[in-house]
């Protein structure tokens, strides 16, 4: 089998974070952890998420980053900056957003792109 990127690599990671992550607070060992106490989400971003149904790390951790920031960016357009993708995922490792890995940072803002100009070719 090949090397993995670097894009791979951290895929595999954040699934297996979130899975730790979920396993461990469904076992009862530890209460979830309220959003603010990830690296990365402060009090806008927790209301933010939780404007969209996400109240715990529990619930951030079973959803897709990039999902998560196009669900806020629809319904804040103008407030919602490309950089809370790179937080969001980075929270989600509970790593500051800058030590994600170059390449990861790459893809997410090539999808952010892609996204913003399929988005703007939909009807108002």
């Amino acid at each position: 089998m090949g090397k993995l990127t670097a894009n791979q690599t951290h895929s595999r990671k954040t699934a297996h974070c979130c899975f730790n992550m979920r396993r461990i607070i469904a076992s009862g060992r530890i209460h979830p952890m309220n959003l603010t106490e990830l690296k990365n989400i402060r009090g806008r971003t927790a209301r933010w998420l939780r404007d969209i149904g996400i109240d715990s790390v529990e619930r951030l951790a079973e959803r897709d980053m990039f999902e998560v920031w196009t669900e806020l960016k629809r319904i804040r357009p103008r407030e919602v900056e490309d950089q809370l993708l790179l937080e969001l995922e980075g929270a989600i490792l509970n790593v500051d957003w800058q030590e994600l890995p170059g390449e990861v940072k790459h893809q997410l803002m090539i999808k952010v792109k892609k996204w913003e100009k399929e988005e703007s070719k939909r009807p108002s």
